[in-house]
């Protein structure tokens, strides 16, 4: 299966991948694929923002694997290419533009029951990625990162209850694009705007709720929903600062399941006195 996927907005994108199963009842895989990505990313302290960059990640890999039961999946993979940031707002001491190969090897783990990834009712999803970044694969990097996350969704009648966390850690300088770790943005921290702080080490943890509104029974209705959340995370450059001085944060927000996918409208606040407004889509389980 030849499959593309193109990304137009903040977040510039091109991917296409081939998957191709294998073995006994087709339980094994193996996928590679191409892909350009370029984002506007901020740098700043706190909420302040000091310079934007132009992140930009050109790359190939390989990932294999076997699907383990119903629901679960490991995979293995390989990837390599070249990151770039290029300075667009900002002055000394921010450098111009800096380049870096980069090239690392990944585990993943992915256990998946949810009922749908836009607005889940019931069911959960868990994460982790291991990656691994050395010289001696082709790149410049030498770390290490962990990643997970957790949903769990819930619902009884027109109300719907989705628990998550979302934590990233490093090792040593595993650097690229792909190593950034971000929060900001609905549900990620409401009350600031897409990606606006930025660290080595990330860990957040929310609750959504959203009612749906409209006629349930009928068949060709776009669903419509009010809802509201409750955030606490942050970003820490060290590990032993992992939990310090965590944001308190919430949003208020209507959502629209539309035929060209979700789509929020909402409003968000934090305790430092931060507040934002979100036009966003795309589903409650974005990163």
């Amino acid at each position: 299966e030849w499959r593309n996927r193109i990304e137009l907005g903040q977040t510039t994108g091109l991917r296409s991948e081939f998957y191709q199963p294998w073995g006994e009842s087709g339980r094994w895989f193996v996928e590679p694929a191409i892909y350009y990505r370029a984002i506007d990313q901020p740098i700043g302290v706190g909420a302040s923002t000091l310079a934007t960059y132009r992140f930009s990640e050109i790359g190939a890999e390989i990932e294999a694997g076997r699907a383990i039961g119903r629901n679960s999946q490991l995979s293995f993979g390989l990837s390599r290419g070249r990151s770039k940031a290029d300075l667009q707002v900002g002055l000394p001491p921010f450098p111009d533009s800096v380049k870096e190969p980069f090239a690392g090897l990944a585990a993943r783990w992915v256990t998946d029951t949810l009922d749908n990834a836009d607005f889940p009712s019931s069911g959960q999803r868990f994460a982790l990625d291991l990656e691994t970044y050395r010289p001696v694969l082709g790149g410049a990097s030498d770390g290490q990162i962990a990643r997970w996350t957790w949903d769990l969704a819930h619902s009884w009648g027109r109300h719907n209850l989705l628990l998550g966390t979302r934590a990233a850690v490093t090792w040593d300088s595993p650097g690229s694009f792909r190593a950034v770790n971000t929060l900001g943005g609905f549900t990620n921290l409401s009350g600031l705007g897409e990606r606006q702080i930025v660290g080595d080490q990330l860990a957040l943890a929310r609750a959504v709720y959203y009612r749906r509104f409209g006629d349930m029974a009928r068949l060709f209705s776009v669903p419509a929903y009010l809802g509201a959340s409750l955030e606490a995370g942050n970003v820490w450059d060290a590990r032993s600062d992992i939990g310090r001085d965590p944001i308190l944060a919430g949003s208020i927000f209507v959502g629209l399941d539309s035929p060209f996918g979700p789509i929020f409208l909402g409003y968000g606040h934090d305790d430092q006195g931060n507040n934002a407004l979100h036009l966003t889509f795309g589903s409650l389980l974005r990163p």
